[in-house]
């Protein structure tokens, strides 16, 4: 996490409103930036068949953040509301939109407070179910599954990787 974070935090020219994330170290800005890769996944930007590991990352990453509950949390936290500065060179990105997609534009506080506290039992339970709940949660925030995206499996390949 130290190195991603050490990495990536200037190269993506990140901020979080009412703070400064250079104040952040790098361990956690490190956490801060997969976990928004993985919201702005489970939000619809990886297919449904590479959603089913989900629950075993965000184990993955909750451990790699030291098991820590409330620093996982914040960690979370953080992720939804980390902005790219910008996005010179990255396309397909706004300036000052949301690192893990816009889809948390349009939450009333009421849902956003319900959210992060179905986050924040779920780091302290650390199950496997709970993790899975994460999924749905975020699913659920985001709209939901798209249309046409049930059911759908990679595709199959004649690749041959015997020279790789």
């Amino acid at each position: 996490l130290n190195q991603v974070g050490t990495h990536l935090r200037h190269k993506l020219q990140l901020y979080i409103e009412g703070g400064n994330a250079d104040n952040i170290p790098s361990h956690v800005m490190g956490g801060i930036i997969i976990e928004s890769a993985l919201l702005r996944g489970l939000s619809g930007g990886f297919p449904p068949w590479a959603l089913e590991s989900m629950p075993d990352i965000h184990q993955s990453l909750f451990n790699a953040c030291g098991a820590d509950s409330e620093g996982f949390f914040t960690v979370f936290h953080l992720a939804t509301q980390v902005k790219l500065w910008d996005t010179d060179g990255l396309e397909g990105l706004e300036k000052r939109s949301n690192l893990m997609g816009n889809w948390s534009d349009d939450w009333s506080q009421k849902f956003k407070a319900d959210f992060f506290e179905s986050i924040r039992q779920i780091c302290y339970a650390n199950t496997l179910d709970g993790w899975r709940k994460i999924k749905n949660l975020v699913k659920a925030a985001c709209g939901g599954a798209k249309m046409g995206s049930y059911g759908m499996k990679p595709p199959k390949t004649s690749w041959n990787c015997d020279g790789v």
